[in-house]
C-alpha cells in the first residue's frame, strides 16, 4: 500500500495522481505501467486498473487517467493521504535509441505514457517534437507541461478547435527525414496508420499498444496480440513493441 501525495483534476474527468513509492520509482521506465486496485467491499470492480506511468519522480510516480467506468470513478474519489494498492512497474517500456531526434505522436489519451519518455529524452539531450491528435480542444491534455521540457508541440484536432485541423497522421510524414526515432501511443487504428507511414519512410518506430488487461503479468493471456513472431502478451511482452514485429 502506498500513500497518495497529490490528486488533481487537470481537465474535466481527467485526473493526475501522484503516488509515493521510491521502490517503484527506482525501477520504473518510460512506457511501463502499473495496476491499481480500486475494489470495494462488494468486490466491484473485481479487476485492477492498468495505468501508464505518466511521470517518474525521485519519491514515486504519477499516473494520468480518464474517468470512464466504475473503477476510475472510485479512483477519482480518492483523497490525498489515502493508501492505494499498486502493482508495478510492469511490462516493457520505450527504448531510447542513438538517434539525435525523436518524434512523439499521441492520439487522444495516448499522451499518458509520453511525458515520462519526453523527460528521459530531454535528459539525454535529444531534439524532441510532439504531435498531439485529438477530437477537439477539450480532449487535448498536458500540452503545456511538454513545452517546459523544450519540446516542440504540434496540436491537431479533428474539428479544428485548436491547432491544425485534420488527423495527426496527416502531419507527421514531412518530419520523418533525418536521423529520427518515432514513438507513438494511442488507439490501435491510429498506431496502424503510423506504422504504415513510418515503414514507407524507413524510420525506426516504437508503438505503445492498448489492450484489455486482467492480470498485468501475462498469466491470464487475455491481452494476446498477433505479431510476426507469433502471439505475444501486451502486458508482459509489451505494451511497447517495435513496429517491425507487428
Amino acid at each position: 500500500m502506498f500513500a497518495i501525495i497529490s490528486h488533481d483534476e487537470v481537465a474535466p474527468e481527467y485526473f493526475c495522481m501522484r503516488i509515493a513509492s521510491s521502490e517503484i520509482a527506482a525501477r520504473a521506465l518510460p512506457g511501463q505501467f502499473v495496476m491499481l486496485k480500486t475494489q470495494t467491499e462488494s468486490y466491484d470492480p473485481l479487476l485492477r486498473i492498468p495505468l501508464a506511468i505518466h511521470q517518474i519522480h525521485s519519491d514515486g510516480i504519477s499516473v494520468l487517467y480518464h474517468v470512464v467506468g466504475t473503477g476510475t470513478k472510485i479512483l477519482s474519489q480518492k483523497k490525498v493521504g489515502d493508501a492505494i494498492d499498486v502493482l508495478g512497474p510492469l511490462g516493457n517500456g520505450f527504448k531510447v535509441t542513438k538517434h539525435p531526434e525523436a518524434l512523439l505522436v499521441a492520439g487522444g489519451f495516448g499522451i499518458a505514457p509520453l511525458y515520462a519518455l519526453a523527460e528521459e529524452l530531454h535528459k539525454k539531450q535529444k531534439k524532441v517534437k510532439l504531435f498531439i491528435g485529438a477530437k477537439s480542444k477539450a480532449h487535448v491534455i498536458g500540452a503545456k507541461s511538454f513545452k517546459q521540457l523544450e519540446v516542440e508541440v504540434n496540436i491537431i484536432t479533428e474539428d479544428g478547435s485548436l491547432g491544425e485541423q485534420g488527423l495527426v497522421t496527416d502531419f507527421i510524414l514531412p518530419h520523418l527525414s533525418g536521423d529520427v526515432t518515432l514513438y507513438a501511443s494511442g488507439p490501435n487504428a491510429m498506431l496502424q496508420a503510423v506504422a504504415a507511414i513510418t515503414k514507407q519512410a524507413k524510420v525506426a518506430t516504437q508503438l505503445s499498444l492498448e489492450a484489455y488487461m486482467a492480470c498485468g503479468i501475462g498469466v491470464c493471456r487475455g491481452c494476446a496480440i498477433k505479431t510476426n513472431d507469433g502471439y505475444k502478451m501486451c502486458c508482459k511482452d509489451g505494451p511497447v513493441f517495435s513496429a517491425d514485429v507487428l
